[in-house]
């Protein structure tokens, strides 16, 4: 954490935290402990779903009508696919899961 004076352009740095070389990948995953961490699906993308209330009013596009829990994931189409193999073997098992979604990826065939 960083705080600068009011009287001049020096900072005082204070270290919040203590580093360990090599305890984190670079792009690491970070979040809670309690689960809610844990990635369950793929939000999508596309045209949304039209909802018309009434014939009087002007159509609405709600978006991620349809959530998805299962397909094949083509990884040369996601963008911010990682290349630390420990990332994407979280993210395979999180996301092919008996307790969530199950996806196939395309790298292990």
């Amino acid at each position: 954490m960083a705080t600068f004076p009011t009287s001049s352009a020096a900072a005082n740095v204070v270290k919040t935290t203590t580093g360990v070389p090599g305890a984190f990948v670079a792009g690491s995953l970070v979040g809670g402990t309690d689960g809610s961490q844990v990635p369950l699906t793929l939000i999508p993308e596309g045209y949304g779903l039209v909802l018309f209330t009434d014939v009087n009013s002007a159509p609405s596009v709600v978006d991620f009508p349809q959530i998805p829990v299962f397909g094949s994931i083509q990884v040369t189409q996601l963008y911010y696919w990682p290349s630390d193999t420990g990332i994407k073997n979280y993210l395979k098992s999180s996301l092919s899961s008996t307790a969530g979604a199950k996806f196939i990826f395309s790298d292990v065939f």
